[in-house]
């Protein structure tokens, strides 16, 4: 008893490592190639099966029937490797049901061969059974349709093979151990079948194939979980175009790296080897956090930076999302595009900046002063509070410009704005109006406030030598002020008005000076 149970223990063995596999396989159906591994596995666990029940059969009857059970086994197993092999490497055909229903019609012939062979004889010949330790066993000769099997099955791994040798030398480096792994898995069971038909090694046929399955699914097993053979699925290398200037990653549904273009590696200094398998979020972790955000697919593209070569070198990156799907519009993972928009971004903010800023003085222009003072004269109005605006130009910039050239008159102007801009406050609002004339709004300022900011700036200017090709140069600068105060129903333009029209004044009473708007002036 003891040698039976020591005999058949590694048949079991087999058995269950096949079924397990085949499990596993099942529950990833989902991924291309998953359902056929499954149903592999099983028809190697039905094959082994059968062999412990026929082994254990004590009659001529009952081990005919368990190696007819074998033979389900047998004949599937070839049509199901190939079904994998090409649902793996992306060659699955166009037709799939009518084509695998069309291969199906030999392996079923044979196993009608086989199992209406007890009236036939077509298959098995002389069948008796013969002695064997620690159990009988089941010996038949070479009957008529016998080679009918080995053609077929050899054929069909054959033709499977092929498929995954291809795919072995176009698949990337890291792929290639995963499809060295599963041909060696898949290969082993094959390899002792022709080994014990070329009567290499001492053992019989049957005796030896089932179990050979246990050592085969257990690297197919141990590609699983090593390099997460159902987790990690090669997608085609056409899809990422290998010379795309653009960052590609393709992840899996569980946010799994699967693969990236040279584009990636090179930009965040990666190696594949040491990153696929891992989460995005360990690979760029300023990434994972926006993905786990987006899970259910961005429609918009989310921006993001990133620390490429110290805190001073910093890297804008726009990622859009989208579904990977398999030829069968299943979701098998998401496609993470990654484009580096730093200049543009940078170039943009230049445009967008040139836009607003008057280009020789870098102060705000006309147009952007009118968009900035609308919004803060809406909130002055709603809350009561006074504001001012201030309007200033150069005393005698004709004559300047005429003396000394306009490349002095131009510094002059840009000299202007830089000592007045020191003088105010962050939130004043300062602007060139046109020509040598600036406008300035100040906020929460009442008259009083408004004209002593006005003479600050005078005397800075007055005080401030500029010295230009011809010589130091010295100007002036007149002011007019109005002032909004609560209750007043003059609007922004009108305010605007106030200050031009006091500045006139001040130019008429001998410049240099400041005038304030009065509600009379004269």
């Amino acid at each position: 008893m003891i040698a039976i149970v020591a005999f058949l223990l590694p048949y079991l063995g087999s058995a269950l490592i096949s079924l397990a596999v085949g499990v596993y396989a099942y529950r990833h159906r989902s991924v291309p190639g998953g359902l056929y591994l499954a149903i592999l596995a099983l028809l190697e666990t039905i094959w082994t099966a059968g062999y412990m029940a026929q082994r254990l059969s004590g009659t001529l009857d009952g081990m005919i029937f368990w190696n007819s059970v074998q033979f389900i086994g047998a004949v599937g197993v070839p049509l199901a490797y190939l079904a994998f092999c090409t649902e793996y490497t992306g060659r699955r055909p166009r037709h799939a049901r009518r084509t695998w229903a069309l291969a199906a019609v030999i392996p079923i012939l044979i196993l009608i061969v086989v199992w209406t062979d007890p009236w036939t004889g077509l298959f098995r010949g002389d069948v008796h059974i013969a002695s064997g330790y620690p159990l009988p066993q089941l010996v038949f000769g070479d009957g008529i349709a016998l080679w009918s099997y080995p053609i077929y099955a050899y054929a069909v791994l054959l033709l499977g093979t092929y498929f995954l040798a291809a795919n072995f030398f176009t698949a990337p480096r890291i792929y290639r151990y995963q499809v060295a792994t599963i041909l060696l898995g898949v290969s082993i069971p094959w390899l002792t079948t022709v080994i014990t038909m070329l009567q290499l090694a001492p053992y019989q046929l049957q005796d030896i194939t089932p179990l050979s399955f246990a050592v085969g699914n257990l690297i197919v097993g141990w590609a699983l979980f090593r390099y997460r053979l159902f987790d990690i699925v090669p997608v085609a290398r056409d899809t990422l175009v290998e010379n795309l200037r653009d960052g590609v990653i393709v992840l899996d549904n569980q946010l799994r790296v699967i693969d990236f273009n040279p584009t990636v590696q090179n930009a965040f200094f990666l190696s594949k080897s040491s990153v696929i398998g891992k989460s995005l979020a360990e690979m760029i972790p300023e990434l994972g956090s926006i993905l786990t955000a987006q899970k259910a697919l961005a429609v918009e593209p989310v921006e993001f930076e990133l620390e490429t070569d110290g805190a001073l070198h910093r890297r804008l990156y726009e990622a859009r999302f989208t579904q990977l799907l398999d030829n069968r519009s299943i979701q098998i993972g998401q496609i993470l595009l990654l484009r580096d928009i730093t200049e543009q971004r940078s170039v943009h903010e230049k445009l967008q900046q040139l836009a607003i800023t008057d280009p020789l003085t870098g102060l705000f222009n006309r147009r952007h002063f009118f968009e900035l003072a609308n919004q803060e004269f809406k909130r002055t109005s709603r809350f009561g509070h006074p504001l001012s605006i201030l309007i200033l130009d150069v005393d005698h910039f004709k004559s300047i410009n005429d003396t000394c050239g306009h490349a002095a008159g131009d510094d002059m102007l840009l000299n202007l704005a830089q000592k007045c801009g020191e003088q105010l406050r962050s939130f004043d609002i300062m602007a060139r109006y046109g020509g040598d004339e600036f406008i300035l709004m100040l906020p929460e300022t009442e008259t009083e406030k408004a004209s002593q900011t006005a003479e600050r700036l005078r005397q800075v200017i007055e005080s401030n030598r500029l010295e230009t090709g011809n010589g130091p140069l010295q100007a002036t600068i007149s002011f007019g002020v109005a002032t909004l105060n609560a209750g007043d129903p003059a609007g922004l333009d009108e305010l605007i008005d106030r200050a031009d029209t006091a500045l006139y004044i001040a130019k008429n009473n001998g410049r240099n000076q400041i005038y304030t708007w009065r509600e009379k002036v004269v």
